[in-house]
């Protein structure tokens, strides 16, 4: 087959590829990025990385089921609506890098019952984000 742009089939593989190389990942900007590091029956832990600068504060709502009791969490729960299965974390003045959320449970349960959301403010443009984290 003849090809009548010009372009040759190898420098189009070529410059696809340099493209893709120089994309960044879904959410290579944020500040805040996050991931399930456990999902136990009775334990969860939350791995946050901050990036510089980071946020002067970082809200983490942790769903999970309706009714659950929670035994310990590291660090502690700032509030925990049990009817609803709402733990929130409010941290402030945390250092770049690794940040892990804790909880230990009374109850099971399974990667279905939970998810995470993340909000902070991004202290250069004043703009926030909200990120949902599932495991």
């Amino acid at each position: 087959m003849k090809n009548t742009s010009g372009i040759t089939l190898g420098a189009t593989i070529l410059i696809a590829f340099i493209i893709l190389l120089s994309a960044k990942p879904a959410g290579a900007d944020d500040l805040v990025a996050a991931r399930y590091l456990t999902v136990e029956p009775k334990r969860i832990e939350l791995e946050l990385d901050l990036r510089p600068p980071t946020p002067a504060s970082i809200i983490v709502i942790q769903k999970l089921p309706s009714g659950t009791e929670i035994e310990s969490s590291t660090p502690q729960v700032s509030k925990y609506d049990k009817k609803k299965g709402l733990a929130k974390f409010l941290l402030r003045q945390i250092d770049p890098g690794q940040t892990v959320i804790t909880l230990q449970l009374k109850e099971n349960v399974t990667k279905s019952d939970i998810h995470a959301t993340i909000k902070y403010m991004d202290p250069a443009s004043g703009k926030t984000t909200e990120i949902r984290i599932e495991p």
